[in-house]
């Protein structure tokens, strides 16, 4: 069993845990605070990042929910360490998918996940619990998918987008694929019927932007 050192200590990094343990990883978690570590009283080992950081030649993963500081964390670490994909065994994966996920740089694929053939996901992307990925769906770096969204076929998500709980986004076309811009937040159960601009927040059934 290798050494998985997560970045983080909050929920995303105990789910993460949970994932590693289960493809035979042993999880460690990792803080910046010493007094985290002090007061330390989970199961798993906990180490300080300054001293973990510093072994190249260790996986590590992003135990870090937030799109833009996963990003910011990415960023800093992505040229010196080296970050396995993580598909959870409970996954289901059509032909090719399991192959082309296992290429991504620290995406993590969380049990009953479905992702159908013709996609293409992109890095540090987080497809969480039960979401589903119909057939030629592309996402782009550092997207969320929350617990229980659906894309249908043809949508592209584009980087940093989060797609929040129990959201279904309408099919696109080949030529046409269904657009989710760039850092935009699509609200938990929304039904998304129209492309969403990027930065944009969306809610409501159907889906209509939010002016904040």
């Amino acid at each position: 069993m290798s050494d998985l050192f997560i970045l983080g200590t909050g929920g995303q990094a105990r789910d993460i845990a949970e994932i590693a343990f289960r493809l035979d990883w042993r999880p460690i978690f990792v803080t910046r605070d010493q007094a985290e570590i002090e007061s330390w009283q989970g199961s798993d080992e906990i180490a300080l990042e300054d001293q973990v950081v510093t072994k190249g030649d260790a996986a590590f993963a992003i135990g870090i929910g937030d799109n833009q500081t996963r990003r910011l964390a990415a960023n800093k670490y992505r040229q010196q360490l080296r970050f396995p994909a993580l598909i959870d065994p409970d996954s289901s994966l059509a032909r090719g998918m399991f192959d082309m996920l296992s290429k991504t740089a620290g995406t993590v694929v969380f049990p009953g996940v479905r992702v159908m053939g013709g996609c293409k996901i992109g890095d540090f992307c987080t497809l969480n619990l039960n979401a589903t990925v119909s057939h030629d769906c592309v996402l782009d770096d550092f997207v969320n998918l929350s617990p229980g969204a659906h894309l249908a076929g043809n949508v592209f998500v584009a980087e940093g987008a989060w797609v929040g709980m129990g959201v279904v986004v309408n099919q696109g076309t080949d030529a046409s694929p269904r657009q989710i811009g760039a850092w935009s937040v699509v609200g938990s159960g929304a039904a998304v019927v129209h492309d969403v601009r990027p930065r944009a927040t969306s809610v409501g059934v159907p889906a209509k932007e939010k002016l904040l």
